[in-house]
Protein backbone atom coordinates (compact mmCIF):
# COMPACT_ATOMS: atom_id res chain seq x y z
CA UNK A 1 0.00 0.00 0.00
CA UNK A 2 1.43 3.37 -1.04
CA UNK A 3 1.82 6.00 1.70
CA UNK A 4 -0.48 8.38 -0.19
CA UNK A 5 -3.26 5.82 0.00
CA UNK A 6 -3.43 6.16 3.77
CA UNK A 7 -4.64 9.70 3.11
CA UNK A 8 -7.26 8.42 0.66
CA UNK A 9 -8.34 5.65 3.05
CA UNK A 10 -8.71 8.11 5.93
CA UNK A 11 -10.72 10.53 3.79
CA UNK A 12 -12.93 7.68 2.56
CA UNK A 13 -13.58 6.46 6.11
CA UNK A 14 -14.49 9.96 7.35
CA UNK A 15 -16.74 10.53 4.36
CA UNK A 16 -18.42 7.12 4.82
CA UNK A 17 -19.09 7.80 8.51
CA UNK A 18 -20.74 11.07 7.55
CA UNK A 19 -22.76 9.84 4.56
CA UNK A 20 -23.71 6.22 5.40
CA UNK A 21 -26.04 4.94 8.11
CA UNK A 22 -23.85 3.68 11.01
CA UNK A 23 -25.45 0.21 11.16
CA UNK A 24 -24.88 -0.40 7.48
CA UNK A 25 -21.30 0.84 7.58
CA UNK A 26 -20.51 -1.47 10.52
CA UNK A 27 -21.83 -4.61 8.78
CA UNK A 28 -20.14 -3.89 5.46
CA UNK A 29 -16.79 -2.97 7.02
CA UNK A 30 -16.84 -5.99 9.33
CA UNK A 31 -17.43 -8.47 6.54
CA UNK A 32 -14.87 -6.78 4.29
CA UNK A 33 -12.22 -6.97 7.02
CA UNK A 34 -13.05 -10.62 7.72
CA UNK A 35 -12.66 -11.46 4.02
CA UNK A 36 -9.36 -9.62 3.64
CA UNK A 37 -7.97 -11.12 6.86
CA UNK A 38 -8.79 -14.64 5.67
CA UNK A 39 -6.99 -13.96 2.39
CA UNK A 40 -3.91 -12.68 4.21
CA UNK A 41 -3.78 -15.54 6.72
CA UNK A 42 -4.69 -18.43 4.45
CA UNK A 43 -2.13 -21.21 4.30
CA UNK A 44 -3.21 -22.96 1.13
CA UNK A 45 -2.03 -21.63 -2.21
CA UNK A 46 -5.45 -21.91 -3.78
CA UNK A 47 -8.05 -19.25 -3.17
CA UNK A 48 -11.50 -20.35 -2.08
CA UNK A 49 -14.58 -18.38 -3.15
CA UNK A 50 -15.58 -15.47 -0.94
CA UNK A 51 -18.64 -14.23 -2.86
CA UNK A 52 -21.73 -16.07 -4.02
CA UNK A 53 -23.35 -14.50 -7.07
CA UNK A 54 -27.07 -15.35 -7.08
CA UNK A 55 -29.13 -15.46 -10.28
CA UNK A 56 -32.38 -14.41 -8.65
CA UNK A 57 -34.12 -14.07 -12.03
CA UNK A 58 -33.22 -13.97 -15.71
CA UNK A 59 -36.02 -11.53 -16.58
CA UNK A 60 -35.07 -8.06 -17.81
CA UNK A 61 -37.14 -5.56 -19.83
CA UNK A 62 -33.98 -3.88 -21.14
CA UNK A 63 -31.99 -4.94 -24.20
CA UNK A 64 -28.43 -3.85 -23.43
CA UNK A 65 -25.84 -4.42 -26.11
CA UNK A 66 -24.02 -7.78 -25.83
CA UNK A 67 -25.95 -8.95 -22.73
CA UNK A 68 -24.83 -12.44 -21.70
CA UNK A 69 -28.41 -13.53 -20.92
CA UNK A 70 -30.15 -14.94 -24.02
CA UNK A 71 -33.18 -12.94 -25.20
CA UNK A 72 -35.63 -15.78 -24.50
CA UNK A 73 -34.47 -16.07 -20.88
CA UNK A 74 -34.83 -12.30 -20.45
CA UNK A 75 -38.56 -12.80 -21.08
CA UNK A 76 -38.88 -15.44 -18.33
CA UNK A 77 -40.31 -13.91 -15.12
CA UNK A 78 -39.41 -16.90 -12.92
CA UNK A 79 -37.85 -15.98 -9.55
CA UNK A 80 -35.50 -18.28 -7.66
CA UNK A 81 -37.26 -20.49 -5.07
CA UNK A 82 -37.03 -19.29 -1.49
CA UNK A 83 -36.21 -22.81 -0.24
CA UNK A 84 -33.31 -23.06 -2.69
CA UNK A 85 -31.93 -19.70 -1.61
CA UNK A 86 -32.25 -20.50 2.11
CA UNK A 87 -30.62 -23.93 1.66
CA UNK A 88 -27.69 -22.44 -0.25
CA UNK A 89 -27.12 -19.61 2.24
CA UNK A 90 -27.14 -22.03 5.16
CA UNK A 91 -24.45 -24.14 3.52
CA UNK A 92 -22.29 -21.37 2.05
CA UNK A 93 -22.12 -19.32 5.25
CA UNK A 94 -20.70 -22.42 6.99
CA UNK A 95 -18.10 -22.46 4.19
CA UNK A 96 -17.10 -18.90 5.16
CA UNK A 97 -18.87 -16.84 2.50
CA UNK A 98 -20.22 -13.59 3.91
CA UNK A 99 -20.91 -11.54 0.78
CA UNK A 100 -23.79 -12.31 -1.59
CA UNK A 101 -24.56 -10.54 -4.85
CA UNK A 102 -27.96 -10.61 -6.55
CA UNK A 103 -27.68 -10.65 -10.32
CA UNK A 104 -29.94 -11.26 -13.29
CA UNK A 105 -31.50 -10.30 -15.59
CA UNK A 106 -32.67 -7.33 -13.59
CA UNK A 107 -32.69 -8.43 -9.93
CA UNK A 108 -34.60 -5.46 -8.50
CA UNK A 109 -38.27 -5.89 -9.33
CA UNK A 110 -41.53 -5.86 -7.41
CA UNK A 111 -41.58 -9.68 -7.28
CA UNK A 112 -37.94 -10.06 -6.16
CA UNK A 113 -37.61 -7.30 -3.56
CA UNK A 114 -39.79 -9.05 -0.89
CA UNK A 115 -37.59 -12.17 -1.13
CA UNK A 116 -34.38 -10.11 -0.95
CA UNK A 117 -35.60 -8.28 2.15
CA UNK A 118 -36.82 -11.47 3.83
CA UNK A 119 -33.51 -13.28 3.33
CA UNK A 120 -31.57 -10.22 4.53
CA UNK A 121 -33.66 -9.99 7.71
CA UNK A 122 -32.98 -13.68 8.42
CA UNK A 123 -29.20 -13.23 7.94
CA UNK A 124 -28.38 -9.84 9.42
CA UNK A 125 -24.69 -10.63 9.88
CA UNK A 126 -24.20 -11.20 6.14
CA UNK A 127 -23.78 -8.62 3.38
CA UNK A 128 -26.09 -8.56 0.35
CA UNK A 129 -25.49 -6.48 -2.78
CA UNK A 130 -28.04 -5.93 -5.55
CA UNK A 131 -26.53 -5.19 -8.96
CA UNK A 132 -29.20 -3.16 -10.75
CA UNK A 133 -29.76 -0.69 -13.59
CA UNK A 134 -31.44 1.61 -11.06
CA UNK A 135 -34.80 1.85 -12.85
CA UNK A 136 -36.92 0.64 -9.91
CA UNK A 137 -35.19 2.96 -7.41
CA UNK A 138 -35.44 5.93 -9.79
CA UNK A 139 -39.19 5.35 -10.16
CA UNK A 140 -40.19 4.18 -6.67
CA UNK A 141 -37.38 5.24 -4.32
CA UNK A 142 -35.38 3.12 -1.90
CA UNK A 143 -37.35 3.53 1.32
CA UNK A 144 -38.05 -0.22 1.41
CA UNK A 145 -34.38 -0.75 2.32
CA UNK A 146 -34.29 1.59 5.33
CA UNK A 147 -34.71 -1.34 7.73
CA UNK A 148 -32.26 -3.55 5.84
CA UNK A 149 -28.81 -2.28 6.92
CA UNK A 150 -27.04 -5.30 5.41
CA UNK A 151 -28.36 -4.64 1.88
CA UNK A 152 -26.38 -2.45 -0.52
CA UNK A 153 -26.78 -1.52 -4.17
CA UNK A 154 -24.41 -1.57 -7.13
CA UNK A 155 -25.70 0.66 -9.92
CA UNK A 156 -24.60 -0.80 -13.22
CA UNK A 157 -23.67 1.56 -16.07
CA UNK A 158 -20.90 2.11 -18.59
CA UNK A 159 -19.81 5.72 -18.86
CA UNK A 160 -21.16 9.24 -19.28
CA UNK A 161 -24.67 9.65 -20.70
CA UNK A 162 -23.94 9.40 -24.43
CA UNK A 163 -21.65 6.38 -24.12
CA UNK A 164 -23.78 4.59 -21.55
CA UNK A 165 -27.08 5.07 -23.37
CA UNK A 166 -25.49 3.88 -26.59
CA UNK A 167 -24.80 0.58 -24.82
CA UNK A 168 -27.76 0.28 -22.43
CA UNK A 169 -30.53 2.27 -24.07
CA UNK A 170 -31.77 5.86 -23.90
CA UNK A 171 -32.67 7.02 -20.42
CA UNK A 172 -30.51 4.43 -18.65
CA UNK A 173 -27.95 6.98 -17.45
CA UNK A 174 -30.62 9.28 -15.99
CA UNK A 175 -32.13 6.33 -14.11
CA UNK A 176 -28.75 5.60 -12.53
CA UNK A 177 -28.18 9.22 -11.46
CA UNK A 178 -31.72 9.51 -10.07
CA UNK A 179 -31.22 6.27 -8.14
CA UNK A 180 -27.89 7.51 -6.78
CA UNK A 181 -29.59 10.68 -5.55
CA UNK A 182 -32.32 8.66 -3.81
CA UNK A 183 -29.77 6.35 -2.13
CA UNK A 184 -27.67 9.33 -1.03
CA UNK A 185 -30.64 11.00 0.62
CA UNK A 186 -31.42 7.83 2.59
CA UNK A 187 -27.75 7.24 3.51
CA UNK A 188 -27.78 3.79 1.95
CA UNK A 189 -24.56 2.04 0.98
CA UNK A 190 -24.21 1.97 -2.80
CA UNK A 191 -21.58 1.93 -5.51
CA UNK A 192 -21.06 1.63 -9.25
CA UNK A 193 -20.39 -1.42 -11.40
CA UNK A 194 -18.63 -0.40 -14.61
CA UNK A 195 -17.93 -2.80 -17.46
CA UNK A 196 -14.72 -1.89 -19.31
CA UNK A 197 -14.82 -2.52 -23.05
CA UNK A 198 -13.10 -1.18 -26.17
CA UNK A 199 -15.63 1.58 -26.81
CA UNK A 200 -15.53 3.07 -23.30
CA UNK A 201 -12.08 2.33 -21.85
CA UNK A 202 -10.74 5.85 -22.44
CA UNK A 203 -13.77 7.33 -20.73
CA UNK A 204 -14.36 5.09 -17.71
CA UNK A 205 -10.67 4.82 -16.78
CA UNK A 206 -10.21 8.58 -16.83
CA UNK A 207 -9.87 10.82 -13.78
CA UNK A 208 -12.75 12.92 -15.13
CA UNK A 209 -15.13 9.98 -14.90
CA UNK A 210 -13.97 8.78 -11.47
CA UNK A 211 -14.15 12.36 -10.17
CA UNK A 212 -17.69 12.61 -11.55
CA UNK A 213 -18.68 9.41 -9.71
CA UNK A 214 -17.21 10.73 -6.46
CA UNK A 215 -19.09 14.02 -6.85
CA UNK A 216 -22.35 12.08 -7.36
CA UNK A 217 -21.86 10.28 -4.02
CA UNK A 218 -20.32 7.03 -5.24
CA UNK A 219 -17.71 5.79 -2.76
CA UNK A 220 -17.19 2.30 -4.19
CA UNK A 221 -16.52 1.46 -7.84
CA UNK A 222 -16.18 -2.05 -9.25
CA UNK A 223 -14.43 -2.11 -12.63
CA UNK A 224 -15.15 -5.33 -14.54
CA UNK A 225 -13.56 -6.48 -17.78
CA UNK A 226 -16.05 -7.09 -20.60
CA UNK A 227 -15.98 -10.68 -21.88
CA UNK A 228 -17.59 -11.42 -25.24
CA UNK A 229 -20.22 -14.15 -25.32
CA UNK A 230 -19.41 -15.07 -28.93
CA UNK A 231 -16.71 -14.59 -31.57
CA UNK A 232 -18.67 -11.83 -33.30
CA UNK A 233 -18.06 -9.48 -30.35
CA UNK A 234 -14.44 -10.35 -29.58
CA UNK A 235 -13.32 -6.98 -30.96
CA UNK A 236 -15.20 -5.31 -28.07
CA UNK A 237 -12.82 -6.90 -25.55
CA UNK A 238 -9.70 -5.24 -24.17
CA UNK A 239 -6.68 -7.34 -23.23
CA UNK A 240 -5.83 -7.91 -19.57
CA UNK A 241 -2.44 -6.24 -19.99
CA UNK A 242 -3.92 -3.11 -21.54
CA UNK A 243 -6.50 -2.74 -18.77
CA UNK A 244 -3.96 -3.38 -16.01
CA UNK A 245 -1.61 -0.80 -17.49
CA UNK A 246 -4.39 1.78 -17.60
CA UNK A 247 -5.52 0.87 -14.09
CA UNK A 248 -1.99 1.40 -12.78
CA UNK A 249 -1.97 4.90 -14.25
CA UNK A 250 -5.39 5.66 -12.77
CA UNK A 251 -4.29 4.34 -9.39
CA UNK A 252 -1.35 6.75 -9.23
CA UNK A 253 -3.66 9.70 -9.94
CA UNK A 254 -6.40 8.80 -7.44
CA UNK A 255 -4.47 7.60 -4.41
CA UNK A 256 -5.62 10.42 -2.12
CA UNK A 257 -9.22 10.44 -3.34
CA UNK A 258 -12.03 9.35 -0.97
CA UNK A 259 -13.22 6.53 -3.20
CA UNK A 260 -12.63 2.74 -3.15
CA UNK A 261 -11.75 1.24 -6.54
CA UNK A 262 -11.89 -2.54 -7.04
CA UNK A 263 -11.31 -4.67 -10.14
CA UNK A 264 -11.58 -8.34 -11.03
CA UNK A 265 -8.05 -8.22 -12.49
CA UNK A 266 -5.86 -6.64 -9.79
CA UNK A 267 -8.09 -6.54 -6.73
CA UNK A 268 -8.53 -3.27 -4.88
CA UNK A 269 -6.39 -0.21 -5.60
CA UNK A 270 -4.88 -0.28 -2.11
CA UNK A 271 -2.97 -3.52 -2.70
CA UNK A 272 -3.15 -3.72 -6.53
CA UNK A 273 -2.62 -7.47 -6.25
CA UNK A 274 -4.82 -10.08 -7.91
CA UNK A 275 -4.82 -12.14 -4.70
CA UNK A 276 -6.90 -9.38 -3.10
CA UNK A 277 -9.57 -9.67 -5.81
CA UNK A 278 -12.94 -11.17 -5.07
CA UNK A 279 -13.32 -14.84 -5.98
CA UNK A 280 -16.89 -15.43 -7.00
CA UNK A 281 -18.86 -18.62 -7.38
CA UNK A 282 -22.35 -18.57 -8.86
CA UNK A 283 -25.76 -20.01 -8.01
CA UNK A 284 -28.10 -20.48 -10.97
CA UNK A 285 -31.85 -20.03 -10.68
CA UNK A 286 -32.38 -23.83 -10.69
CA UNK A 287 -29.71 -24.72 -8.16
CA UNK A 288 -26.66 -25.21 -10.37
CA UNK A 289 -23.32 -24.02 -9.00
CA UNK A 290 -20.92 -22.47 -11.52
CA UNK A 291 -17.30 -21.32 -11.58
CA UNK A 292 -15.94 -18.90 -14.17
CA UNK A 293 -12.89 -20.10 -16.08
CA UNK A 294 -11.54 -18.57 -19.31
CA UNK A 295 -14.63 -16.37 -19.60
CA UNK A 296 -16.92 -19.42 -19.37
CA UNK A 297 -19.38 -20.32 -16.60
CA UNK A 298 -18.81 -24.02 -15.96
CA UNK A 299 -21.33 -26.06 -13.90
CA UNK A 300 -19.72 -28.05 -11.07
CA UNK A 301 -22.77 -29.37 -9.19
CA UNK A 302 -26.30 -28.71 -8.00
CA UNK A 303 -27.27 -27.88 -4.40
CA UNK A 304 -30.57 -29.76 -4.70
CA UNK A 305 -28.67 -33.03 -5.05
CA UNK A 306 -25.30 -32.27 -3.39
CA UNK A 307 -24.05 -30.29 -0.43
CA UNK A 308 -22.06 -27.16 -1.20
CA UNK A 309 -19.10 -28.53 0.75
CA UNK A 310 -19.29 -31.76 -1.24
CA UNK A 311 -19.28 -29.81 -4.49
CA UNK A 312 -16.25 -27.79 -3.43
CA UNK A 313 -14.20 -30.85 -2.40
CA UNK A 314 -13.82 -31.74 -6.07
CA UNK A 315 -10.45 -30.55 -7.40
CA UNK A 316 -11.31 -29.99 -11.05
CA UNK A 317 -14.16 -29.58 -13.50
CA UNK A 318 -13.95 -31.06 -16.99
CA UNK A 319 -15.12 -29.05 -20.00
CA UNK A 320 -14.52 -30.51 -23.44
CA UNK A 321 -11.03 -32.00 -23.27
CA UNK A 322 -9.69 -29.59 -20.65
CA UNK A 323 -9.53 -29.76 -16.85
CA UNK A 324 -10.10 -26.57 -14.85
CA UNK A 325 -9.37 -26.10 -11.12
CA UNK A 326 -12.38 -25.35 -8.93
CA UNK A 327 -10.30 -23.48 -6.36
CA UNK A 328 -7.65 -21.09 -7.67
Amino acid sequence: MHIKQFIGAARLFIRSCREFAPGSLYIFLKNHIIRRTKNILRIKEETQPDILGIEITTYCPWRCKDCYVPVELRKDRTVIEEDLLSLTLTQTRKYGIRLYGYMGGEPMREDTIPLILKVASQNRDLTFIICTNGYDIARHGASQFINAPNVGVLLSFDGFEETNDGIRGRGSYKNVMQAASQLNQLKRIFGASITVRRENIDEVLSTDFISHLSNQGFKYVALVKYCATDEAHKDCEVTDNEIISRLAQLRMKTMTWPIFLQTNLVGDFFSFNRRSAHHTIYLGIRGDIYVKRENMLLPIGNVWSQTFEGIMTENTVVYGEKYYPINL
